[in-house]
């Protein structure tokens, strides 16, 4: 046998391993799980996408992270919208169950019945509402405080105290994260890092949570972020999927005939096509010259605020045309690290 079909056996086996072990997760066996991903009965806006094989193996890892009590960041394969709803409905769904049938396993010392939602962006405010189990919108059922750096405002009129459902603390780039748990003392926490590169919130709050052993999940859109290496940095796990670009979806739950579905993800290659702009006026450098002594003489006699903000947008134009004009043989060689 060749040392290729040596490789490719030891390939397949291991992602045969791969996905067995999704399979015996803690949690992902359970009726209730299989109802909301197996029958289908959890759902999202059809306008946002539709669920696919890796968000039902990220949930699978949603819920083994909040049975263990561990830290998990997921890095999405693109920004597809539909993703990080359904990541923090499943959350969200599996431990209502366990806090209406009197289960405290996931709840922590605290077992208030509340959730801690840190966010960069204000999107939770539709994630709820554009989530469904069944035909119930999981916003009518779940309360919803949203905190802001001005104050706090409650989202639905009603706490569901009666019926022990838990309630969602939304908070939008917090000043001082640490201070918030505090005062709410969540059962876990759901981070939602998007595409940003960087959240200077967020070390504090990783931090706090490792010395305080408080679950956290948590999914980020951008592979490039530097979130990740502060998940790393303290400890918590991280999942990568690797990056498929957003027309590309796998729209069906089942693994077709005779391959794994897992070998297919993980080996997917995506070509990006760049169009380089060529300058064909020879006198591009002198333009860039003649502006750059423009706008320092023009900073000898700007006085005022305006005066000072438009010589600051002249100077970001010159430098972002600076940027763009590189020689194609050194586009080409330094392409290849910015498009792995």
């Amino acid at each position: 046998m060749s040392r290729s079909s040596n490789s490719n056996g030891s390939n397949q086996e291991f992602y045969q391993w791969l996905d067995e072990a999704f399979f015996v997760l803690p949690r992902s066996n359970e009726l209730f799980f299989q109802r909301l991903w197996q029958e289908g009965r959890l759902n999202i806006d059809p306008s946002l996408g539709s669920p696919d094989i890796i968000d039902e193996r990220s949930a699978r890892l949603i819920c083994a992270t909040l049975h263990r009590r561990e830290r998990l960041l997921i890095v999405l394969p693109n920004a597809s919208p539909h993703r990080p709803p359904l990541l923090f409905a499943t959350g969200l769904l599996m431990y209502a169950l366990d806090t209406i049938g009197g289960d405290r396993n996931i709840c922590g010392a605290f077992g208030r019945g509340l959730v801690l939602y840190f966010g960069s962006t204000v999107g939770i405010r539709q994630h709820l509402v554009q989530t469904k189990a069944g035909r119930i919108n999981l916003a009518s059922v779940f309360p919803q405080v949203y905190r802001t750096r001005s104050g706090t405002y409650q989202a639905s009129q009603q706490l569901h105290e009666e019926t022990n459902l838990p309630t969602v603390i939304c908070v939008y780039s917090p000043v001082d994260p640490i201070s918030v748990i505090k005062q709410h003392q969540p059962d876990w926490i759901a981070i939602d890092c998007g595409e940003k590169s960087k959240l200077h919130w967020l070390p504090p709050l990783l931090e706090f949570t490792r010395d305080h052993n408080l679950p956290v999940i948590a999914w980020c859109q951008n592979p490039l972020s530097l979130c990740i290496e502060d998940f790393l940095r303290t400890g918590a796990l991280v999942f990568r999927w690797p990056y498929i670009q957003q027309d590309q979806l796998l729209s069906s739950l089942d693994p077709p005939d005779g391959s794994n579905i897992l070998e297919q993800i993980f080996n997917h290659t995506t070509s990006v096509c760049v169009q380089p702009i060529l300058v064909k006026d020879g006198n591009f450098l002198s333009h860039l010259q003649n502006a750059y002594y423009n706008l320092v003489d023009t900073s000898r006699i700007a006085v005022g605020r305006l005066a000072r903000d438009a010589l600051y947008v002249g100077w970001s134009y010159l430098r972002t045309l600076e940027s763009l004009h590189v020689p194609l043989d050194i586009y080409e060689s330094e392409a290849k690290y910015h498009w792995a």
